[in-house]
């Protein structure tokens, strides 16, 4: 049975126990002022399955599209893509996702299409 769970979610999103703290200081010394961006998300989710990803400001969304991404390594756990791992493999991830940032990034010579495409 465990095998069969596994496959059901290869070509999805697996995320496991995913953690992103920003330490206040050098060599993981711990402190009352790190940050803990992300706190162990656990996500299961198909391929082409549609997630909105909802929270108020500082609530670790950005974080967790920068670690899904590779912009940022995870502190601890682990995240696959389409079967790829985003640590180990985030060359592959990068090929098969897209992200569009949040920024006004929009260019008059393409269509609504083109930048879809393009991010």
């Amino acid at each position: 049975m465990h095998d069969l769970k596994e496959n059901i979610f290869c070509d999805g999103l697996r995320i496991t126990d995913l953690k992103k703290t920003y330490k206040r200081f050098p060599c993981g010394i711990k402190s009352r002022k790190d940050v803990f961006a992300n706190k162990g998300i656990y996500l299961d989710m198909n391929e082409n399955e549609l997630l909105c990803i909802l929270g108020h400001n500082g609530a670790g969304k950005s974080t967790l599209i920068s670690v899904l991404t590779g912009i940022t390594a995870p502190t601890s756990g682990t995240a696959t893509l389409g079967g790829y791992d985003i640590v180990e493999e985030i060359e592959e991830v990068r090929n098969i996702i897209g992200v569009v940032p949040q920024f006004d990034v929009l260019w008059d010579e393409l269509t609504a299409e083109e930048h879809m495409r393009l991010f």
